[in-house]
């Protein structure tokens, strides 16, 4: 009798990836078919939390990759398999060991956008890519799905006017006894979350407009341009215990997907923080010296530093005075997003990022030029 595992998994060599599944101890949610097995599949396919494929189910396949959704690659049996399902399909994740043959060379923190050209919601390597790991990433998601399963009385059947609260406290975490917490309804409201509360909507949402760019959720480097100080100075004071670290445990975001890509904080909350540092560059400084103590102070200079992103406009650990960036963004980006910071003198060494630079900023970009 086949386990009844909460993500179903289709793959003509499963082994690698269940292997490492076993070593998480996590094997028992996976519910294994080989790419001929579809029928029997297709039975318990709109139950499943998530549909993993491997992305060469057949080996001449690596040489001569089908994207049109036919044939027996991962990708062809997805569509498949959504045809006898239909619109009641969760998430679908293609696996490779070979994903540069499968669709060119790309940057792998852009994998949402790939996602998204290949119509399903996320594309992973079958190992480990640092930073990430297959075997976390698909258990994420699928822990995501339950998670808005179980949370659907309670977000799914509101009122309209109540709709983002209710979603953010049961599905994304959000703290209800907190002072900011309307401040994050409204910015969560901002990057329009579908209205459907279907659970792949959500995750699509999150992993494709969410995460990937500063949103109502933001990384560490965002935190400490936020805070004054530099990153390695904000990482020292959350690893001790600090009065900075005892505020930011309850601004921590803990809602579905929350380590999906490192740590995030409640931007809402963080507003809260910098709004009480003093303005006087001497009372700042004492008082960031009472937050980060007993971790040595290490603060940025004088006026706004944003966070720099690469020629991708994939974000950094990079800090940089606002003066010497400009903004850029490309055609991917969600219209709710912010635009990326990229520094001038890398922008006036590449023609690529050039071109991304906001019609806004060029003239600053020609003029130092």
């Amino acid at each position: 009798m086949k386990s009844q595992g909460d993500i179903l998994y289709v793959d003509d060599d499963p082994e690698g990836l269940l292997g490492h599944a076993r070593l998480k101890r996590v094997n028992d949610r996976f519910d294994e078919y080989l790419p001929d097995s579809l029928n029997e599949a297709a039975k318990v396919a709109p139950k499943a939390n998530l549909w993993v494929f491997d992305y060469f189910t057949v080996e001449h396949e690596r040489n001569e990759p089908s994207l049109d959704g036919t044939g027996r690659s991962g990708l062809g049996v997805f569509h498949q398999l959504r045809r006898v399902v239909g619109d009641a399909r969760p998430p679908s994740v293609l696996v490779s060991s070979h994903l540069e043959a499968a669709i060119g060379r790309f940057d792998y923190a852009r994998r949402h956008i790939i996602a998204e050209q290949l119509g399903v919601e996320w594309v992973s390597a079958k190992v480990a890519h640092k930073p990430s790991d297959p075997i976390d990433e698909v258990v994420a998601l699928a822990n995501a799905v339950a998670t808005i399963r179980n949370a659907h009385r309670s977000f799914g059947q509101v009122k309209p006017a109540r709709y983002t609260a209710a979603l953010a406290q049961s599905v994304l975490g959000l703290p209800v006894d907190v002072i900011w917490s309307n401040a994050a309804v409204l910015d969560v409201d901002s990057w329009r979350p579908p209205v459907s509360a279907v659970p792949r909507d959500l995750v699509a949402w999150m992993v494709r407009q969410v995460l990937p760019h500063p949103s109502f959720v933001v990384r560490s480097p965002h935190l400490a341009a936020r805070l004054g100080i530099t990153v390695s100075c904000l990482t020292e004071a959350i690893k001790k215990k600090t009065l900075l670290s005892s505020m930011l445990k309850g601004m921590s975001y803990e809602g579905i997907l929350d380590g999906f890509d490192g740590p995030r904080w409640w931007s809402a909350g963080i507003d809260t923080i910098a709004f009480d540092i003093p303005r006087d560059s001497v009372a700042r400084s004492s008082y960031m010296k009472r937050l980060v103590a007993p971790v040595v102070l290490e603060e940025l200079l004088a006026g706004d530093w944003v966070v720099v992103s690469n020629e991708e406009l994939v974000e950094t650990d990079e800090l940089a005075p606002v003066t010497e960036c400009v903004r850029a963004s490309d055609e991917y980006f969600p219209s709710q997003a912010p635009p990326s910071w990229v520094k001038i003198e890398d922008a006036k060494q590449s023609k690529v990022l050039a071109r991304k630079v906001r019609l806004e900023d060029q003239a600053e970009l020609v003029a130092q030029s």
